[in-house]
């Protein structure tokens, strides 16, 4: 083994000028492709967020389907788009849960942060966040359905025809509730 370290250290000390040309060949050739690599992930990225627009939804009425499901919701352009829960059965469809509770599995006793960001998942327990109903009903007008269902099977609705919910700024104050 010191043999060979040694050896290595005499057959690199008798050619510098070839080490720095192959250090210099492979630095090279390293920043060739390292721009490569940031343009193909530039491309990259824009197509996803190209094809992310092409299948995502302004909201669940606009969204073709007639099946309740998981689907990205997207409220403008300029939004990221979120994965949302939109019930297509009830009251003719179009609605975006955005609380969802059936057995007590997820803790809602949270901080600001998580009911600002949302908790739980879409295919269980959750709570969507403030900020994603924020963005959704400053997008435009939408309608507020709330569904109550006891243990014991007794059944309460309420509807009203528009809601808005304020900015984080705004404390994600109630700003329009209307019959």
């Amino acid at each position: 083994m010191d043999f060979a370290i040694k050896e290595e250290r005499k057959a690199t000390d008798e050619k510098p000028a070839h080490q720095k040309n192959v250090s210099a060949w492979i630095l090279s050739a390293m920043n060739q492709q390292s721009q490569t690599l940031r343009h193909n992930l530039s491309e990259v990225t824009g197509a996803i967020s190209f094809n992310l627009r092409s299948v995502s939804f302004q909201s669940c009425k606009k969204n073709p389907s007639k099946r309740s499901g998981k689907y990205l919701i997207q409220p403008t352009e300029n939004d990221e788009p979120f994965i949302g829960y939109c019930e297509q059965t009830s009251f003719g469809g179009g609605w975006l849960l955005f609380q969802y509770r059936f057995n007590g599995s997820l803790d809602f006793y949270r901080d600001w942060v998580k009911y600002r960001d949302g908790l739980g998942s879409v295919d269980g327990e959750f709570w969507l966040g403030l900020e994603h109903l924020h963005r959704i009903t400053r997008a435009r007008k939408h309608e507020l359905l709330v569904e109550l269902k006891d243990f014991e099977g007794n059944y309460k609705y309420a509807r009203y025809s528009e809601f808005e919910i304020g900015s984080e700024g705004e404390k994600y104050q109630l700003k329009k509730l209307e019959t």
